[in-house]
């Protein structure tokens, strides 16, 4: 509420009086007569106003100074470059914001090298699986492992591979062979077993005579045969495995070496699966299948070797009229 200022005009006019020589508001005639009793008090009266006024206009004028001057600091403080921020409130203020965007980057770049990695080994498994199923001769050495880092004797056997179809192991006087749907084994002198389910195999290495034989001559389980098809190893790396890629020297080459985690529990496949694949030709110079450290079963490479067309059908390797026997 603003204050009634009719006082402020009594006073003036009052004071205007009496500074002019006025008691009553009439001009006194001649000299000032000495003030009466009733003049001094009045005059006080007056004095006491005029003060209070001038210092309530004082602090009026004051306080729109303060005003004015506080509007200008702001004012100058929106102004100044960021500069003028000291470093440290600069980085107090930010420190929060710039954690949070650390944490970030750290896990969309971590996201981001192992979706990397993921992507580069499949580039290269599916690189490694069409040169595999190639309709192209390759033989590999074998042999089990029977302890970490330790080889167990000489190479059992020599495989021979002709894309996804061809296959065979020979080993001492008896082979093991495989074209298209068709598996057959040829045991000395002139014994042929034919099926065209390959669970055959692995149902004889228990029960039958010949398969328990030949499966110990080769140093090996039945369950390890269907996967030194090396084809099929590639495609299974990519369905059922985690795997990460890495560059090696391998001998004179240079290999990309795969190395394959297990993802399900299943017991039928190897634990760990590692393939060393040449990085130009991406043909497999070795491979290690590991069930168990005492159970790893490892192939490696051979000079090219020239066969017959014939090689993967069980007549290349028999002499004469074998007698043949067709298992359900």
């Amino acid at each position: 509420m603003t204050p009634d200022p009719s006082w402020k005009e009594d006073v003036l006019r009052l004071a205007g009086a009496w500074i002019d020589g006025h008691d009553d508001g009439t001009p006194a005639a001649g000299a000032a007569s000495p003030p009466s009793e009733h003049g001094e008090v009045t005059q006080r009266y007056l004095a006491d106003l005029l003060l209070v006024d001038a210092l309530l206009s004082n602090m009026s004028h004051d306080a729109a100074r303060v005003r004015e001057r506080r509007i200008r600091r702001v004012m100058q403080a929106l102004d100044e470059p960021a500069a003028t921020v000291p470093a440290r409130a600069r980085v107090l203020r930010w420190a929060p914001l710039l954690t949070a965007a650390a944490v970030l980057l750290v896990v969309v770049l971590g996201s981001w090298i192992q979706f990397a990695r993921q992507s580069l080994a499949d580039d290269v498994l599916t690189a490694v699986n069409e040169v595999s199923a190639e309709a192209t001769d390759r033989v590999y050495s074998f042999r089990r492992v029977q302890a970490a880092g330790e080889a167990g004797g000489e190479p059992a056997g020599r495989l021979y591979l002709r894309g996804r179809t061809g296959l065979v192991i020979v080993c001492d006087q008896a082979v093991l062979g495989r074209n298209a749907d068709q598996f057959w084994v040829v045991v000395p002198p002139q014994e042929v077993f034919l099926s065209h389910d390959f669970q055959w195999i692995d149902a004889r290495a228990t029960q039958d005579e010949v398969g328990l034989r030949f499966v110990q001559q080769l140093s090996l389980e039945s369950r390890h045969i269907p996967l030194m098809q090396l084809a099929s190893v590639a495609e299974l790396m990519q369905h059922d495995y985690d795997v990460t890629v890495s560059r090696v020297q391998f001998g004179p080459r240079v290999a990309d070496l795969l190395q394959g985690q297990r993802r399900s529990a299943r017991a039928d496949l190897p634990a760990i699966i590692r393939l060393w694949s040449d990085h130009a030709s991406r043909i497999i110079q070795r491979a290690e299948l590991s069930w168990a450290p005492d159970n790893t079963l490892v192939l490696e490479l051979l000079p090219a070797e020239l066969v017959a067309d014939q090689w993967y059908d069980y007549p290349a390797h028999c002499q004469g009229v074998p007698a043949v026997q067709h298992v359900p």
